[in-house]
């Protein structure tokens, strides 16, 4: 009669361990856990194909995220070390599954007639020197108008972005930005309207 008696209580003891440890499992499994930390990164990679730059990349931005990329070509002008940036190509790249992509036609010819016309005017001085490379960048940033569902995972100043490296804090705005360089040479009678004689 003990003999069964022990029996049963070890055979209660192991159900009732037993039905412990599924009911931790079950809690671990149903625990609301802590939401990860998303670093959201964009990066870009452009190339030259005649006179389109090609530009994609990848990013942990959500689907629908707008994109502003575009072209600059470098110059310097007479008396100066630095370079300066004008626009000369822009598009807009909607990310999906992780991805963007957009093509830019380069249109050096209407930066080369306002520089010259503001030359002529005095109001910037001599271009002295023109660079080869392009500069591409993409940029997501909130004054480019977002999808509501785009908004509502960052934060309404993109605040969700400040845990990135990559971020940057502009004017209260949080926004992300990547440039790559692309070797395209401007056309040699372009260049030869602005440039002095003999460079």
């Amino acid at each position: 009669m003990g003999e069964k008696l022990g029996d049963r209580i070890a055979a209660g003891l192991a159900v009732a361990a037993f039905l412990f440890l599924v009911g931790v499992v079950y809690a671990g499994l149903t625990m609301p856990t802590r939401p990860k930390d998303t670093s959201y990164i964009l990066e870009i990679d452009a190339r030259a194909e005649g006179e389109v730059v090609k530009v994609q990349g990848k990013t942990t931005l959500p689907d629908g995220a707008r994109l502003e990329v575009y072209v600059d070509r470098l110059y310097r002008v007479k008396g100066s070390d630095v370079w300066s940036a004008a626009r000369v190509g822009s598009a807009q790249a909607i990310v999906s599954n992780q991805r963007w992509e957009a093509e830019i036609p380069v249109d050096d010819g209407h930066w080369v007639e306002e520089v010259g016309r503001r030359i002529r005017e005095r109001a910037l001085d001599p271009v002295e020197a023109i660079h080869s490379s392009l500069r591409a960048s993409v940029v997501f940033s909130p004054h480019l108008p977002q999808a509501h569902g785009v908004q509502t995972s960052l934060g309404h100043n993109f605040e969700r972005l400040s845990d990135s490296e990559q971020a940057v804090n502009v004017d209260g705005f949080w926004i992300l930005s990547a440039s790559d360089t692309v070797e395209m040479p401007m056309d040699r009678e372009l260049e030869a309207k602005l440039l002095p004689a003999g460079v």
